[in-house]
């Protein structure tokens, strides 16, 4: 008699149920990292918002401007040529004058996230940059408002 030989055809129920729990680990990883990273370019967004009113600033400061000029609205408008930037994710940018240092501050306030749920980390956030005259030169110094507690989601030097 001849015997034929049986192959073996597809994979057996232990090894499918070994590649699903690989995916479930991995994806249990990569969506919540994935929301982070969503969240920090909205973040950066605002950012990059606020960069005209940063150059602005420093060029008016450079000029001889003083911060009292700046505290007057009108004012500080004109001198950023705009009322504030806003976006998807951005409510508002105003520029004003710390009262306390006399420094210019930009206050950038992030609007409730998306109906889509991603990112959902920059709900009604802010942040705030002070300009700081150092040595000659205008540097901006990060902080988060009082409200924002996501320490994940800003870039590192606004981190508390």
């Amino acid at each position: 008699m001849l015997k034929t030989k049986r192959s073996q055809g597809g994979f057996t129920l232990i090894e499918l149920m070994i590649v699903v729990a690989i995916v479930g680990i991995l994806a249990a990883i990569a969506i919540p990292r994935y929301q982070d990273y969503v969240t920090r370019s909205q973040v950066t967004e605002g950012l990059n918002l606020a960069g005209p009113a940063k150059i602005a600033i420093a060029e008016f400061f450079q000029t001889g401007g003083t911060s009292a000029s700046l505290s007057n609205p009108a004012t500080a408008n004109d001198i950023v040529g705009y009322s504030g930037a806003v976006s998807k994710y951005v409510q508002s940018i105003t520029v004003g004058v710390d009262a306390a240092a006399s420094d210019p501050i930009i206050t950038i306030l992030y609007d409730n996230p998306p109906a889509d749920g991603m990112g959902s980390g920059t709900g009604d956030k802010t942040l705030i940059l002070t300009g700081l005259e150092r040595n000659g030169a205008f540097d901006w110094e990060c902080t988060q408002g009082a409200n924002s507690d996501n320490d994940s989601a800003v870039p590192s030097e606004c981190r508390n």
